[in-house]
């Protein structure tokens, strides 16, 4: 077995949680019935359904979810599509809006923002240390002084209003990197999105796994260099079956266009409602070592961290409803990338 097969099945171990040794031994098929999968899951896979499961987490704050589907386009495709993130994100049925910030963000970058009516009505009660939408204690005293509430359009000037912070937000990351991601006031406990990232980060095992060295360079962000790596930035309001949440994401593609495989990371670096940080790792890795026109396996790896207070029906359904956005995620990655590669 060539070298790069076995490093691609022992990436694909430590996605499923087998042991290295287990699958070296098995073809595709043995090692996903090893992690759990029915032979129904698997024809799923074949006919070119994606599979979505999510293990049972130690830490009752987290989820893990863990995906794999097959599409017909080399690793090249994969980066190329992701390049268009927009274009990708939209056909998402979960994502309700999108947006993506230039390289010196503006509040013209989320002008079109239309917040939930309700996260306006709670906007206009929110305080440091009750608020129910997540924001930082600058942030919340900024909004009252920003916004009339008395005015005709107070909704209007609360979008303007949280259009500008996210720009500026995401300036000070693009400058400093974690140190200036929020520190939520939202309740009397506040709660850090570096230290959620953080702890993910160093739980990401694909990431890990498969470039240690990416895996820092990540991690690092502003700091140092990838000779090739690629950054985009991009606002949604997503339907996570509670609350529309409003995030903002940070994906770096890993350099390197002769590559046979592709890697991409995604970092939540805020979230309006639930959800403290997040971190998803796609590697897209080829179906075959002589054939190109066998496609890719795309492998999903995504955790997320909630908020302290999610417990109970509220977790089950953040749970179902982050299954069904990574499914819906991956069905429109095979749709589109398969589509351009036809075109």
């Amino acid at each position: 077995m060539r070298t790069h097969v076995k490093f691609r099945l022992l990436v694909l171990a430590a996605l499923i949680g087998l042991t290295p040794g287990v699958v070296l031994s098995q073809s595709v098929h043995q090692w996903l019935q090893e992690a759990g999968l029915s032979s129904d899951d698997i024809a799923k896979l074949d006919s070119g359904q994606p599979i979505v499961w999510t293990p049972k987490a130690d830490d009752p704050t987290e989820v893990t979810l863990l995906a794999i589907v097959h599409i017909g386009v080399t690793a090249e495709g994969i980066r190329s599509m992701a390049r268009d993130v927009a274009g990708l994100v939209r056909r998402n049925e979960q994502v309700l809006q999108v947006g993506v910030f230039s390289d010196d963000p503006t509040w013209e970058d989320a002008a079109t923002l239309r917040l939930p009516d309700g996260d306006i009505k709670d906007l206009k009660k929110c305080k440091v240390g009750d608020c129910a939408v997540r924001l930082t204690a600058s942030g919340i005293e900024s909004l009252h002084e920003s916004v009339d509430w008395s005015a005709s359009d107070p909704a209007g000037q609360v979008n303007a209003f949280v259009a500008g912070w996210l720009a500026a937000y995401l300036r000070g990351y693009k400058e400093s990197g974690t140190d200036a991601l929020a520190v939520y006031a939202d309740k009397k406990e506040t709660q850090s999105v570096a230290e959620g990232l953080d702890i993910l980060l160093r739980q990401t095992d694909l990431l890990i796994e498969y470039d240690s060295e990416f895996y820092r360079y990540v991690e690092n962000y502003p700091a140092g260099e990838w000779p090739g790596a690629e950054h985009l930035f991009y606002w949604t309001v997503e339907d996570l079956s509670l609350k529309p949440t409003l995030i903002i994401h940070h994906m770096t593609i890993r350099g390197g266009v002769e590559s046979p495989d592709a890697l991409m990371v995604s970092k939540q670096i805020y979230a309006s409602h639930y959800i403290q940080a997040g971190v998803k790792a796609f590697a897209a890795l080829p179906a075959s070592d002589d054939d190109p026109s066998k496609g890719v396996y795309v492998l999903l790896t995504q955790r997320l961290r909630f908020d302290g207070n999610v417990g109970g029906i509220k977790r089950k359904l953040l749970e179902d409803g982050t299954r069904k956005a990574a499914r819906s995620q991956l069905k429109s990655f095979k749709a589109y990338a398969e589509a351009e590669a036809g075109s």
